[in-house]
């Protein structure tokens, strides 16, 4: 006869009931199956900043914590998020809420979490605030004239009035960077002085070390218009505008535009320039433009460097050269490069006291015969005192000596 051991339902159900309390919570006590001990969990297993949005490299092994967030960060009043394994957190005595508990991180800060055995563990979390990579010159004035910031090309062009001495200028400047220097010299903003007769390049330094080199360009001098011829002998389309460099530097004709206004008249008509492939003067040289229509053109010893739209007129006008491509809005028009008026031009339409001679009372005695300054880029700023009338006109393109 077989006989069977009876266990009680009701233990059957406690033990099952006990176990499956154990898993997570804590460890069964040796000897005592009915009592479960705390948890000794207490990692931080997330950190991070809700702004600025940065998170923590948690390297649990040294426990400790690290971030770095962007140049100009407060890092005293940062807000954490975070997850953990333990019961709580505190910094010193002070409780921590995920998400809503402000600290100051100028310096490390010790955070302890305490497991629900009583057990704690210490992360220390450490906030970099990253040096700023700003490195750019953002204002520039040489003698109150406002230079011109390229900053993808990295240059600062600046035109000061012809006879300006370029040397020992003092640059008022701003810059995003800790220093500025011109060679190892470093450089005060209104204090110190420079010789800007050459380029010169000025080395702007970042917080973070790196470096931006901005190149000043000083140009004395412009862009003269510096002979008018307007007909030659073989049509009255036969005519040409000479421009000369009379500046130090290379000067870009990109942007500028030529405007006619009649003897008399207050609208300007665009001449449609067009300043050829290079579209540039070197300095000290000529830019020849020739007139063009449909009835003919220029036609004289030396090849044109660009073209425009033929109509000026023998007895008189002016030419306006702008920095736009907008017409003048005046003879004070800060755009205005330069112009010239002749013959019978009114007041407003030339420079100074009077106009440049009329070329002649008929076409024929305008014939092959220009207006031009009395000495290349000479610009006292009165027409009447500069240019001369010439009996043969005489050409010169950026080929000419």
């Amino acid at each position: 006869m077989k006989k069977y051991l009876t266990v009680p339902a009701f233990f059957i159900v406690s033990t099952i009931i006990l176990t499956a309390c154990n898993g997570g919570r804590g460890e069964k006590v040796s000897g005592s199956p009915d009592t479960i001990s705390p948890s000794h969990e207490k990692a931080i297993t997330s950190f991070s900043f809700m702004s600025p949005g940065t998170t923590g490299i948690i390297t649990d092994s040294a426990k400790t914590i690290d971030l770095t967030v962007p140049p100009g960060t407060d890092a005293t009043v940062l807000v954490a998020a975070f997850t953990v394994t333990g019961e709580s957190v505190t910094i010193g005595d002070t409780h921590q809420i995920s998400g809503i508990t402000p600290n100051d991180f100028s310096l490390p800060l010790e955070y302890t979490v305490t497991a629900a055995d009583g057990s704690t563990e210490i992360y220390t979390v450490y906030v970099t605030i990253a040096l700023d990579s700003s490195k750019s010159i953002t204002g520039f004035s040489l003698l109150e004239v406002q230079g011109i910031i390229d900053d993808t090309a990295k240059t600062i062009t600046i035109s000061l009035p012809a006879g300006t001495n370029p040397s020992g200028l003092i640059a008022e400047y701003t810059a995003t960077g800790e220093s500025v220097q011109v060679g190892e010299t470093i450089q005060e903003s209104g204090t110190t002085p420079n010789d800007f007769s050459q380029p010169l390049e000025y080395t702007v330094t970042a917080a973070d070390g790196s470096t931006e080199i901005y190149t000043v360009i000083v140009i004395t001098g412009h862009v003269v218009i510096n002979e008018i011829s307007t007909r030659g002998l073989s049509s009255g389309y036969d005519e040409f505008i000479e421009l000369y460099n009379a500046s130090n530097a290379e000067i870009g004709l990109g942007t500028y535009s030529l405007w006619y206004r009649s003897s008399g008249g207050t609208m300007f008509t665009n001449l449609n320039a067009n300043w050829g492939a290079d579209k540039k003067i070197p300095a000290g040289r000529h830019f020849l433009l020739g007139g063009t229509n449909s009835a003919g053109g220029y036609s004289g010893p030396v090849s044109q460097d660009g073209s425009y739209t033929a109509r000026l007129s023998d007895t008189g006008g002016s030419v306006w050269l702008m920095k736009r491509s907008t017409p003048p809005a005046g003879m004070g028009d800060s755009d205005l490069v330069d112009m010239a008026g002749w013959g019978s031009a009114v007041p407003g339409n030339y420079e100074g006291s009077g106009a440049a001679p009329s070329l002649g009372a008929s076409s024929s005695e305008a014939a092959n015969k220009s207006i031009e300054r009395i000495s290349a880029g000479q610009d006292t700023g009165d027409n009447s005192a500069d240019f001369f009338l010439r009996s043969a006109r005489d050409p010169q393109n950026l080929s000419s000596p």
